[in-house]
């Protein structure tokens, strides 16, 4: 019996270890996840804050430029007036592929 009973609080004693060594491993992933999270979470507010500079600046450019938006709003236009007048001739010339017998 005396045995048996010392074999019980050394089982005993044995799982109350692993109970803390369990507790350090899950702590130090809870702590690594925390960590984790939170550089993503900087990292993802600095790639914010550079996008809200960038575009403030370029905004800044073109009202400091306007002959630089009139410019770019010109070549625009011409772009997709150009691409208009090739979709035409292309649907001009699928027709006349269309009536060839």
């Amino acid at each position: 019996m005396d045995e048996s009973k010392d074999n019980i609080k050394k089982t005993i004693n044995e799982a109350r270890r692993e109970i803390s060594r369990y507790t350090d491993v899950i702590s130090d992933y809870q702590e690594n996840t925390i960590q984790a999270i939170r550089e993503v979470a900087d990292a993802f507010i600095e790639s914010e804050k550079d996008i809200i500079v960038n575009s403030f600046q370029l905004w800044s450019r073109w009202m400091i430029s306007p002959r630089l938006a009139n410019n770019t709003k010109s070549a625009n236009l011409q772009t997709l007036n150009t691409s208009v007048q090739t979709a035409k001739k292309v649907l001009r010339n699928c027709r006349k592929w269309a009536e060839i017998p």
